[in-house]
């Protein structure tokens, strides 16, 4: 688990998230908006989980990942649902998104190997921001 917190670390998810989070509150008026945003947290989580599978038995992984779903489902169920996206485990994703992210650590092969932090960014940011600039050009 801690190789998984670690790799989002090294990639600097909590960086490119709080960025990317803000373009996506003021592109939420866009169609599938919320729909990208659950994909890119996705694979952000399956990469992480690529990462820690490296140094450990996906196995293992996997199961505790099922346990730790339970237990915060569990958890959850006496707090108010504002909980449920900070959690990863949103509303009726939830089982296909543990679901994906067990058969990621189980079939690696499956999955493409995650690009090295650093590779492309700039180019990543010009394809996130163009949809916003594209929406100024039209007024």
């Amino acid at each position: 688990m801690v190789t998984h917190e670690q790799a989002h670390a090294n990639y600097r998810d909590p960086f490119w998230f709080l960025g990317l989070g803000m373009i996506r509150r003021f592109s939420s008026w866009l169609p599938n908006t919320q729909t990208l945003w659950e994909e890119l947290l996705l694979l952000r989580e399956i990469r992480a989980d690529q990462r820690a599978a490296s140094t450990s038995d996906p196995l293992l992984l996997a199961e505790l990942l099922v346990k730790l779903s339970r237990q915060m489902t569990l958890a959850a169920q006496g707090y108010s649902s504002d909980l449920e996206p900070c959690m990863g485990f949103n509303e009726s994703l939830s089982l296909s998104r543990l679901e994906q992210r067990v058969n990621a650590l189980l079939e690696p092969d499956s999955v493409a190997e995650p690009a090295a932090p650093g590779s492309g960014r700039l180019m990543w940011l010009i394809v996130v921001v163009l949809p916003l600039a594209a929406t100024w050009l039209h007024s």
